[in-house]
């Protein structure tokens, strides 16, 4: 089994002057529609699930293609799911469907990531994975299809729905929704014996989009209150992301005005050096606060009177950098929010497109 390399970066952001907008591409599979279709726990609602689904090359019209993120729908409730150890592979098959056999469905499965992961799921809207790393899809013939393929070891936090075992209920593709059903492999509890072969069946499979090229952000966490008795939070400004040579912004809202802000970049959510992500500041005198991100640079801002502040980042028109991912977040310098005299955002996984 293979490992995808990816390159990474950080501390080559720039301040630009403001550019014209971009455009990104999804291929949506089987169709766009965020409302409309069944609900199925596999492959991201139930612990110790073995997925696979095969999506056709036509849908990439034969041509190679960078799968930087994963879009998926909610649909039973907005809830944000922390994954401890999740598995995505995916590889190029000439399966049209999947069988009852892992290996003939994806015969030389790359991981694209293994580890832990936090998943934000919304009902009746897209939201991204914020996946950790990007697929090169190269297809060297017209009957070359992705096999697309999650194993969920361990979950740790199922967001308060501990009702049972399937704890969600994405969105699913059947004979009753427009795109149609979305054929499957699958088995429930495979991990705990791996020997097993899946089952096949012909509909019930993860409605999802799958984003080419382009940049993404996904906002993940939540923020602590700051001394003006708001939610820190990180945002951007509606329909942008990072991308070569462009501008971008990240806002913070819900500061206490007056104050300092420093935006923190680096390159995990889930490790800063020997600490482990998030961290929790409540021991330190600042409960509810949490530190999401690894934070290489520390990038100074001053909170308005609104309690907003915001940072113009750039990045350089250097290819090598496409697909290359960050995290960022807000620490507010605020004496009176608690013992500590800070507070903290939410904050945005950052993938660079092109």
């Amino acid at each position: 089994m293979r490992t995808l390399y990816t390159p990474t970066f950080l501390g080559l952001f720039l301040l630009l002057p403001v550019l014209p907008g971009q455009s990104r591409s999804t291929a949506w599979f089987k169709d766009n529609s965020p409302t409309l279709g069944a609900g199925n726990a596999f492959p991201w609602g139930s612990e110790g699930v073995r997925y696979q689904t095969i999506v056709p090359g036509s849908l990439f019209k034969g041509m190679p293609a960078l799968i930087q993120d994963i879009f998926v729908a909610g649909r039973t409730k907005d809830v944000e799911i922390v994954y401890g150890d999740i598995e995505i592979r995916m590889g190029i098959t000439q399966q049209a469907a999947p069988t009852t056999n892992w290996k003939t469905n994806n015969p030389k499965p790359v991981t694209v990531y293994r580890g832990p992961l936090r998943v934000r799921f919304k009902v009746g809207k897209w939201t991204s994975v914020g996946l950790p790393r990007p697929y090169i899809f190269l297809p060297r013939s017209s009957k070359d299809n992705l096999c697309f393929e999650v194993i969920v070891w361990k979950v740790l936090d199922k967001g308060g729905n501990s009702t049972g075992p399937n704890f969600y209920f994405p969105l699913a593709g059947t004979s009753a929704s427009p795109g149609g059903a979305i054929s499957r492999a699958y088995r429930y509890k495979w991990t705990q014996n791996q020997s097993r072969p899946p089952f096949a069946s012909s509909s019930y499979g993860n409605k999802m989009g799958l984003l080419l090229f382009g940049g993404n952000v996904v906002i993940l966490g939540k923020g602590c209150k700051s001394s003006a008795g708001t939610e820190l939070k990180a945002s951007v400004p509606s329909n942008t992301w990072p991308s070569l040579g462009k501008p971008f912004t990240l806002n913070l809202v819900g500061a206490a005005p007056s104050t300092v802000a420093f935006l923190l970049l680096g390159r995990s959510d889930v490790k800063w050096g020997p600490l482990n992500l998030p961290f929790d500041l409540g021991p330190l005198g600042a409960p509810g606060c949490f530190l999401w991100t690894e934070a290489l640079n520390f990038l100074p801002r001053t909170v308005g009177s609104q309690g907003t502040a915001s940072m113009v980042l750039g990045v350089p028109n250097a290819p090598v950098l496409a697909g290359a991912r960050l995290s960022a977040g807000w620490l507010n310098l605020d004496a009176k929010a608690n013992a500590l005299g800070a507070a903290t955002s939410s904050y945005a996984k950052l993938i660079l497109g092109t």
